[in-house]
C-alpha cells in the first residue's frame, strides 16, 4: 500500500521519487538533513516570516539556523525582492523554504531565480496547496501534508518529493531510520496549544510571552520527528479519492465569498492555479479582531494566521510585510460548511463591524 501512495503521489506532483512521513515538518527535516550532507559548512535556512512554526521548529532540530525573510502583503508569501537582497547578503545560506501559504503558488520563477546563483537548495512547501497547478515545478525537494486543516485531511501523514534520485535515496535512508509516533505525541501537542494560547491572550501587552512557544517547539523533537504509520497509508490514499471534488469545491466557494465581499476589506490576491486553503481576507487592524469576534459569536469559524513566527524564537528584526498580514489576515472556511447563506452572513456580519453599523443602531451581527 505504501508503493501506491507513493505511486499516486508522485503522479499528482510529476516528481518521481517519493519518501513518506509521519507528518509534513519530518519531510522538511529530512530533506535538510539531506542537503546539510552535501553542504555541511552552510548552516542558514531561510524561512518566510508568515508561517506555522512547525518549519522554524524543524530547522532548529536538524541542526541549522532559521533566516527569517519577509513576505509580500498582497499575498502571505516569500517576498523575491527581500530574498534577493538576503542572499545578496549572506554566504552562508543552506536551503530557502518557500511555502505556498493559504494554497496560492508562490512567485517560483522569481524565489528560483533568487535561489540558482546564490547555489543554495529550494524547498516548496506544498503543505497547503495540495493539487494547485504547477506545485514542485522548481523545488529540489516538495512537501505536501495530509494533517489537520490541510486542503486532503487524514489525520496525518506527510511526504517528500524529488526528480533527484541520490537526494531521495538519502532521505528515504533517514525517513527508515526515524521512530515511530511516540505515545506522548499528544500530550506535547497539548502543551503546544495551551501554551500558544496562553501567550497569544497576552503578547499584545507583553510580547516577550511569545517566545513560550518557541520553548516549547525546541523541547520536544518528537512532536515533529517520527514515521509513517502502516495504517495511515490507507487513510490517506481514500481521502486522496476526494482531492478533485475538494479542489473544484474550494475554488468555487472563494469566488462566491469574492461576490459577496466586494467592497468589504482585500481580499489576498489569487490566481487560478491555487487552491484555496481557507479565504484570506485583508481588514484594518484596528478593526479585525472586532471582526474575528463578531464572526465567532453568530457561529461562523473564523481564524488570523499566521502572526509573524520571528518573534517565536527571538528574532527582532522588522518584517513589515509580515506584520501587515498579522494586524490585518482573517480566514474563512471554505469547505463544505460554507454555503451560500453562510457566506453572505459573513460578509454582512464584518460589512456591520467595519461601518459601525452596529453600534449605530443598523443591522446586528448574525
Amino acid at each position: 500500500m505504501r508503493t501506491r501512495l507513493e505511486s499516486r503521489l508522485s503522479g499528482l506532483t510529476g516528481l518521481p521519487h517519493c519518501v513518506l512521513t509521519g507528518r509534513g515538518a519530518a519531510a522538511i527535516w529530512l530533506a535538510l538533513e539531506a542537503f546539510a550532507e552535501r553542504a555541511p559548512q552552510r548552516t542558514g535556512v531561510v524561512i518566510p516570516v508568515t508561517l506555522c512554526t512547525s518549519p522554524p521548529a524543524v530547522v532548529i532540530h536538524a541542526g541549522l539556523t532559521p533566516v527569517f525573510c519577509d513576505t509580500d502583503p498582497e499575498t502571505g508569501n516569500l517576498c523575491p525582492k527581500a530574498l534577493s537582497k538576503l542572499l545578496s547578503e549572506r554566504d552562508d545560506i543552506l536551503c530557502v523554504l518557500a511555502a505556498h501559504l493559504y494554497g496560492e503558488p508562490a512567485d517560483m520563477p522569481a524565489i528560483a531565480a533568487a535561489c540558482d546563483p546564490a547555489g543554495v537548495f529550494l524547498i516548496e512547501d506544498a503543505a497547503q496547496a495540495l493539487g494547485a497547478d504547477g506545485i514542485g515545478n522548481y523545488g529540489d525537494v516538495t512537501i505536501l501534508s495530509f494533517g489537520h486543516t490541510k486542503i486532503v485531511e487524514a489525520g496525518g501523514g506527510g511526504a517528500a518529493l524529488t526528480r533527484d534520485p541520490l537526494l531521495a535515496a538519502a532521505m528515504q535512508r533517514k525517513a527508515d531510520a526515524l521512530p515511530e509516533k511516540s505515545p506522548k505525541a499528544s500530550a506535547w501537542a497539548e502543551t503546544y496549544r495551551s501554551t500558544y494560547y496562553a501567550a497569544q491572550s497576552v503578547w499584545s501587552r507583553s510580547p516577550d510571552a511569545k517566545e513560550w512557544i518557541g520553548a516549547v517547539c525546541r523541547a520536544e523533537p518528537g512532536l515533529y520527528l517520527y514515521r509513517l504509520a502502516e495504517g495511515q497509508t490507507g487513510l490517506i490514499l481514500s481521502a486522496l479519492e476526494r482531492l478533485d471534488a475538494e479542489i473544484a469545491g474550494r475554488r468555487e466557494c472563494a469566488k462566491a465569498y469574492d461576490r459577496a465581499f466586494a467592497g468589504i476589506g482585500t481580499p489576498l490576491k489569487r490566481t487560478g492555479a491555487g487552491v484555496p486553503w481557507r479565504y484570506g481576507l485583508m481588514l484594518p487592524s484596528e478593526q479585525r479582531d472586532a471582526a474575528a469576534a463578531a464572526l465567532r459569536e453568530a457561529g461562523i469559524d473564523a481564524s488570523c494566521w499566521y502572526p509573524s513566527c520571528a518573534p517565536f524564537f527571538g528574532e527582532r528584526d522588522v518584517y513589515p510585510g509580515g506584520e501587515a498580514i498579522e494586524r490585518g489576515i482573517i480566514n474563512l472556511w471554505v469547505d463544505a460548511r460554507a454555503d451560500a447563506a453562510r457566506i453572505e452572513r459573513s460578509a454582512a456580519i464584518v460589512s456591520n463591524v467595519l461601518t459601525g453599523a452596529a453600534a449605530n443602531g443598523g443591522r446586528q451581527y448574525g
